[in-house]
């Protein structure tokens, strides 16, 4: 991973970025190994996962607004409104995880 980064002179980049999944042990190792990167990123496909569970459990909590996104429809900017107004974190996180 490491020699990865040199390779592609990421200490040197103006924005860095790790894209993955949300498991603990990958943003420790990212920590670990990649010291420099400004933050972790949430991939689309578990951003996706994250919003429909949560609007799964907004229409079970009476919210209409997610029924479409509960189905697994991609509407991501109502899935999003309810994330945040359900509490859920994660999506973009910054620093040490």
């Amino acid at each position: 991973m490491r020699r990865e980064a040199r390779r592609l002179r990421l200490p040197t980049a103006k924005v860095k970025y790790a894209l993955s999944e949300s498991a603990e042990w990958i943003a420790h190792q990212y920590d670990r190994q990649l010291p420099m990167l400004d933050g972790h990123i949430l991939d689309y496909y578990h951003l996706r996962e994250h919003v429909v569970q949560t609007s799964q459990v907004a229409v079970r909590g009476g919210h209409p607004e997610g029924r479409g996104v509960a189905r697994g429809d991609d509407g991501l900017c109502v899935g999003a409104r309810l994330a945040g107004a359900a509490g859920s974190t994660g999506f973009v996180s910054t620093g040490a995880s």
